[in-house]
């Protein structure tokens, strides 16, 4: 009932903005609260704790929380559009009943390099969907045991590509798919992040370091009127002339294959994906 409400006021800010900045991005934070949400029982944050949540975002996770346990939560991004938008949803669901916002919840600019908050400020940080995108994880790393204190826990949660199958084949979606780790690869991310996130966690210090896979699959009929097939060329369309500014792929090639992909209709498929999960623990008495 609670992720209702949130799902209601994501929607109705789709519905009534119709210009927002990388308005896929949001399409997709509504679009996966499923799989979002089923990260949840892995966390396991100890009532009344104070959480930070980086790379927040449209701020999902974040209000997620903060509608489900009574904590005090600071949800940092350096988008100030997009936490300009997390602070809108969040007050629409504030003002959905008293009893609906159970934690504290706060919106900050921030550098995940260079933090504002003093060591040892926080009982729990989050990073989901944060690592792919980072040039230098392990610095990253750092600057989360710096304000995590002594027994504190740090959770990190992103993608591996290596966890996705679809089968067979859609026409057109591995050549757009390549070009699109290709151009995150140029900003210095990694899609393949996943399978490191422990190991980062473990060589910065933490200890009772733990990883899991959560996948998700099935088995569908492709339609090319569907929501989800249409979420997926939008993004496309929305990387198309960044990829061919990069040089990536020519003009030409990427319409093909964004022509191929669209029209892709009426076929079985089965599909998979899967996130890692990964959680370590600041030693006490450092």
């Amino acid at each position: 009932m609670r992720f209702d409400r949130v799902d209601q006021m994501y929607q109705a800010y789709l519905n009534t903005h119709q210009d927002v900045n990388d308005r896929w991005l949001l399409e997709q934070t509504l679009y996966t609260g499923v799989s979002r949400r089923a990260c949840y029982p892995y966390l396991q944050i100890p009532q009344g704790a104070r959480v930070l949540d980086l790379g927040t975002g449209f701020g999902a996770l974040a209000l997620d929380l903060a509608t489900t346990q009574p904590l005090e939560i600071y949800a940092v991004d350096a988008d100030p559009d997009k936490l300009a938008v997390a602070r809108t949803v969040a007050d629409q669901v504030g003002c959905m009943g008293s009893d609906t916002m159970l934690g504290e919840l706060y919106f900050q600019m921030a550098d995940i390099y260079a933090l504002p908050y003093d060591d040892g400020y926080f009982d729990y940080v989050t990073g989901r969907f944060l690592f792919q995108h980072l040039a230098d994880p392990a610095a990253a790393v750092a600057e989360i045991y710096r304000v995590v204190k002594p027994g504190g826990v740090a959770c990190l949660i992103d993608i591996d590509d290596n966890l996705a199958i679809i089968y067979p084949p859609t026409p057109g979606f591995s050549t757009l798919h390549e070009a699109f780790s290709k151009l995150q690869q140029s900003y210095g991310g990694d899609r393949e992040m996943g399978r490191k996130l422990s190991v980062y966690l473990q060589h910065g210090g933490f200890t009772h370091v733990q990883a899991h896979v959560y996948m998700q699959s099935q088995h569908s009929l492709q339609r090319k009127d569907d929501f989800a097939h249409q979420f997926v060329v939008r993004r496309f369309v929305n990387t198309r002339q960044t990829v061919i500014e990069q040089g990536i792929m020519s003009e030409e090639q990427y319409d093909e294959a964004l022509r191929q992909f669209s029209q892709s209709d009426g076929s079985w498929e089965f599909t998979s994906s899967g996130q890692v999960i990964a959680l370590g623990q600041k030693p006490v008495g450092v």
